[in-house]
Formats: structure tokens, C-alpha cells, sequence
């Protein structure tokens, strides 16, 4: 009788065992990031390293910041997502639209809330996400077929690129090329009609509009178009391939791009979550994302390698020169600067 007691016990002791390491296999959380090189670039860098050190699998699910913004927001009542990446712009309408759970600076040390550029508070003490890189937005241009350095944004207004620029619309990088004219010529984002005029006067320069990375790098590539505005992330393709072109932070300052990591509000799996964001938050690690993806670290003690320096900057001077902007106004004044800018500048381009 003692004897079929204790292999009971062992019966279920054994069975219990089983049972915990099926949970802890079991254990998974879901991450809404973007496709493409990107995608695959951190499959292989972080997630899948995550899984073998923690047992936790990590599912991702593929998209643009606007489609997984709206994924978001179908399920708000019942999150199937844990974390997200977007644009910083994009983020901050989703805390705002209570999609994201405001978070303890003191549970993730590895960001540093003095240096880190793309620290945001909310109510002076919570972060409505955590910053994860940088990207800035500046001027690609064919140093074949341009007949001088390019150094400013002035520079577009050069005659000798007559019909040879390419610029973005307030549809991509959250109205960047807009915002920075703007800027230079005394606008606000609150009064963008001194960007809208600067822009105007480009005239016969201004071939085209291109809102999508890809097309932007193919105009540049076929040399149809000698100097695009573009996305800093979009261009190390085509130099590393052996393309004679150059990426300009110009002088008065280059866009940036703050993409951010957020955790939804009631996330099925929001402990195991936490683990992953100070996971990949870690500098060793985040050390090796940004130079695989030819990006910049929000963190300047983060070293950036000098092969990626020489395509996209990334020095302390090149992260003192990025100029943000105003994340809650670009959400907000965004569908009014798209109908100005179809009304007054797309008539101007000549395909």
C-alpha cells in the first residue's frame, strides 16, 4: 500500500513537471513590426536569440505603422498583440487613443533618460513608449550626374538640377520634407503655408513627388531623378551595391525619425513582453540592430560602426543636428497638410 502510494506520488509529481515545462515551452508573445529587410533583420538579430536564451517564442506580425496602428485599434477591447514598432508620430496618437500602457522608467535601466534622444514623458514621469532607433531624413543624390556637392537644402534650388529633384508628400515620414521647409522659411506646425510657398519656388527644378522608399531609390537608380528627398534606412542598398551616390545630412539639419517600441494596454502577455523590450533594449544588443539595419541608436554610447557612419552619419554631431518635431501636431494637422499640398504643389510636377 506504501509502495503504490509513493508511485502515486511520483505519478504526479512527475506529471506536474511535465506540466510546468510544457507552460514554460508554451509561453509565446506577439509583436506587430514591419516586413520586408527590416523584418528579417530582426528575426534574426533579436527574436530568434530571445527564443533560445528564454524559451519564449515570439510571433511576429508584418506591416507598415499605419496598418498595425489599425490592427491596434480593431482590437482594442480584446489585444491578440503584445508590442508594436512604429513611427513615433503614430505612437503618440495610439497612447493618446489609450492603445498603449503607460510604463515605469525604472523597470527598463537600459534606456538612459539623459542622453537618450527619443526619451518622451508623460505627466513628467511615465513613458508612453520606449525608444528604440533613429532614423534620419535627409538628401540622396547621384554624384555622377550632379556637377557639385551637395551640403544644404538650399542646394535643390540649384538651376543645374533643373527637372532632376524628387521630393515626398506629407503622406510619407510624417511630413518631413514639408516640416523642415517650413521650418527654414519661418513656419510652424501650426501655420504651414511658409513651407508650402518655400516648396513652390522649387519650379522647374521639381520633376516628381514619391511617397514610397522603393520608388524613391529606383528614380535615383535609373537616374531619372538626381536628388531625392528620402528616409536615411532606405539608401544603404543601392551604395553598398556599388550605386555613385551620396546620403546628405544637410547642413541646417536633417528630419529625425523616431521609430519606437510600445506595449498595448491589456496585453495577453505583457510580463513576458517586458522581458523582450529590455531584451532587445539592452546596448549590446541594440548595438547590433542598428548597424545591421544602417540606423542610427537614440543612445549616442551606443557605438555605431564606421562602414554605417560613412553611408547614413550616426556621429554625436550628425544626432545634434536632427531636428524634431511636434509628434501630436503632425497627427493632428497631418489630412490638412495632404489637401494644401495636392491643392499647391502637385500641379507643379511634370510626371
Amino acid at each position: 500500500m506504501k509502495w503504490n502510494t509513493s508511485l502515486g506520488r511520483i505519478a504526479v509529481a512527475v506529471s506536474l513537471s511535465v506540466m510546468g515545462m510544457s507552460s514554460v515551452l508554451a509561453a509565446e508573445i506577439t509583436m506587430a513590426t514591419w516586413g520586408g529587410i527590416y523584418g528579417e533583420t530582426f528575426k534574426k538579430v533579436l527574436a530568434e536569440p530571445f527564443e533560445k536564451e528564454t524559451g519564449i517564442k515570439v510571433n511576429l506580425i508584418y506591416g507598415n505603422s499605419l496598418s498595425n496602428y489599425q490592427k491596434l485599434v480593431a482590437q482594442k477591447q480584446k489585444p491578440q498583440i503584445d508590442i508594436v514598432t512604429l513611427g513615433s508620430d503614430v505612437a503618440t496618437q495610439g497612447y493618446q487613443d489609450g492603445l498603449f500602457q503607460a510604463l515605469n522608467p525604472k523597470d527598463f535601466p537600459e534606456v538612459n533618460l539623459e542622453k537618450d534622444r527619443g526619451v518622451r514623458y508623460v505627466d513628467g514621469k511615465q513613458l508612453p513608449f520606449l525608444p528604440f532607433f533613429l532614423l534620419s531624413y535627409g538628401i540622396l543624390y547621384r554624384t555622377d550626374l550632379v556637377p557639385f556637392e551637395i551640403t544644404s537644402w538650399n542646394d535643390l534650388w540649384d538651376p543645374r538640377l533643373k527637372n532632376k529633384v524628387g521630393v515626398s508628400s506629407p503622406r510619407h515620414a510624417g511630413g518631413a520634407f514639408l516640416l523642415m521647409m517650413n521650418k527654414l522659411a519661418g513656419g510652424t506646425e501650426s501655420n504651414v503655408a511658409p513651407g508650402l510657398a518655400k516648396v513652390k519656388t522649387l519650379g522647374k527644378n521639381l520633376l516628381l513627388v514619391a511617397d514610397g522608399d522603393a520608388q524613391q531609390i529606383q528614380l535615383v537608380t535609373q537616374g531619372e531623378v538626381w536628388a531625392q528627398t528620402v528616409v536615411s534606412g532606405a539608401v544603404s542598398g543601392p551604395i553598398e551595391k556599388g550605386l555613385k551616390a551620396r546620403y546628405v545630412v544637410p547642413k541646417e539639419g536633417a528630419v529625425g525619425i523616431l521609430d519606437v517600441l510600445g506595449l498595448v494596454k491589456n496585453a495577453p502577455n505583457s510580463e513576458d513582453a517586458k522581458k523582450f523590450l529590455r531584451y532587445v533594449l539592452a546596448p549590446q544588443r541594440l548595438e547590433r540592430i542598428v548597424n545591421a539595419l544602417y540606423v542610427m541608436a537614440t543612445n549616442p554610447d551606443v557605438p555605431i560602426d564606421s562602414k554605417v557612419v560613412s553611408i547614413v552619419g550616426g556621429t554625436r554631431e550628425d544626432l545634434k543636428r536632427l531636428v524634431f518635431f511636434d509628434e501630436k501636431a503632425q497627427t493632428k494637422n497631418r489630412a490638412e497638410w495632404i489637401e494644401e499640398w495636392d491643392k499647391e504643389i502637385l500641379p507643379m510636377t511634370k510626371r
